[in-house]
């Protein structure tokens, strides 16, 4: 009696250190706003286009900062409808969460920085946004301030503080979420970011691992590479791989990182239309999309319309783990499932909390432009994903250099020297003396 007593405490035992193990990866996809305003119908995209399945979080861009009243804008009668409808979708999925992102690059940071001050206006900015995000239904808040820098970097951190304390004090049974979109620059990184005290207060940093290219830039290069290039023309910094391990370094914790891979292709346009490897020489020239009008880009259903024309050749670099389209002087470097697939497996065995997309309209919403059904970047993380069980890991110190690529053919994931907890360790042996009881 005593030894089957002890054999069902310890099956009971395992499947709940199992359930405390398992992490799910997410699927964190930003929508914005004014999509539903596009001319184009291949462009044009509503709530009721979001399939609430597909991502896991689902962050609405943007609210805004009332800087003379100092508390979030209180939303016009036609947004506040709008507000519904995005947190109305959990009614298909209660498992998803929304969130309300403020700030963005036309912002400044001037909105932060009017309701940060810890004496006058952060508390009552603190208790107000609680009050606006349960009225309208968010699971929580994100900001995107682009750019902190040396001389306001600790507002960041006081504003995050505050919040936090605010968003735990109030919660019962659910707190609110708290992230931060945060950038790929090294130099931003290091003038704007206090990563180890952000790594206190946040839930998740949304780390946009995109726009390494530019319209500025005087070679071929990628958008969102997932590894960085060996060659003197390249910056190794430049890479997705780079930048996620830059923030580990800094003291952020793998569970929080949320890596940013996006729609858009950067359009580039050839000096020589005969020369068009990667590191070729380009003009200056822009040239944008006619369905999204992205200035010197093009998101992915457009590009797959582009890929239908017979001139068109596809190739997938080996080196940085994306593919790039070339027709003519027209060179776009993007990501395609194959990119996708590469940077989900890699993000798995890293051990990171998940993906973000930006944005989620930029993806085939409609199936119709790829011929790969709907939304086929996100599903294909998805797909690889969704059954994941992986088990916490405590992984080796890292440092920022990059790490060997694999190739096209192989897609491995980076070895990050990862190692169990001594408690999984532990927990691991159970099945052991389970058998070994049973005998």
């Amino acid at each position: 009696m005593a030894r089957n007593s002890i054999i069902t405490f310890l099956v009971v035992l395992l499947a709940i250190v199992e359930q405390l193990l398992a992490k799910e990866f997410l699927r964190v996809c930003y929508f914005p706003n004014w999509a539903h305003q596009r001319v184009s119908t291949l462009a044009r995209f509503d709530i009721t286009n979001i399939d609430p399945y597909i991502c896991t979080h689902l962050i609405y861009a943007f609210g805004n900062i009332d800087r003379g009243n100092k508390v979030l804008q209180t939303p016009t009668p036609t947004e506040e409808s709008r507000y519904r409808a995005f947190n109305d979708l959990k009614k298909n999925n209660t498992q998803l969460k929304t969130l309300l992102t403020v700030g963005g690059q036309y912002d400044h940071g001037e909105g932060f920085t009017a309701v940060a001050d810890p004496v006058t206006t952060l508390n009552n900015f603190a208790a107000t946004t609680i009050t606006f995000l349960r009225r309208y239904g968010f699971d929580g808040l994100d900001l995107d301030w682009e750019f902190p820098n040396a001389s306001n970097n600790q507002t960041l951190i006081t504003l995050l503080k505050g919040l936090r304390e605010a968003f735990d004090k109030e919660s019962t049974t659910s707190r609110l979420l708290l992230t931060i979109a945060a950038p790929a620059g090294k130099y931003f990184i290091d003038s704007g970011y206090k990563v180890a005290d952000i790594n206190k207060y946040v839930d998740y940093v949304n780390v946009m691992t995109y726009d390494y290219a530019t319209s500025n830039n005087e070679v071929t290069t990628f958008n969102s590479p997932l590894y960085s290039r060996n060659n003197i023309r390249f910056s190794p910094e430049l890479s997705t791989n780079w930048t996620v391990h830059y923030y580990h370094q800094l003291g952020l914790d793998f569970s929080k990182i949320l890596v940013g891979i996006t729609g858009v292709g950067r359009w580039l346009v050839l000096q020589n239309s005969s020369v068009y490897d990667v590191g070729s020489n380009v003009t200056k020239a822009l040239r944008n999309g006619t369905h999204y009008e992205i200035v010197a880009g093009l998101a992915y259903p457009e590009i797959c319309l582009m890929l239908s024309n017979n001139s068109s050749k596809r190739y997938f670099d080996d080196n940085q783990q994306v593919p790039y389209l070339v027709n003519g002087d027209n060179w776009i470097g993007y990501e395609d499932t194959q990119s996708v697939e590469a940077k989900t497996k890699w993000m798995m065995d890293l051990g990171v909390a998940g993906l973000m997309f930006w944005s989620i309209d930029q993806d085939d919403f409609s199936g119709q432009s790829c011929n790969q059904g709907r939304y086929p970047l996100l599903s294909t993380a998805r797909k690889l994903s969704s059954n994941d069980t992986r088990v916490v890991t405590t992984p080796s110190p890292v440092t920022a250099t990059p790490k060997a690529t694999p190739k096209a053919t192989t897609v491995k994931p980076i070895n990050t020297g990862a190692c169990l907890q001594p408690s999984v360790a532990f927990f691991s042996l159970i099945p052991v003396l389970v058998a070994t009881l049973t005998q």
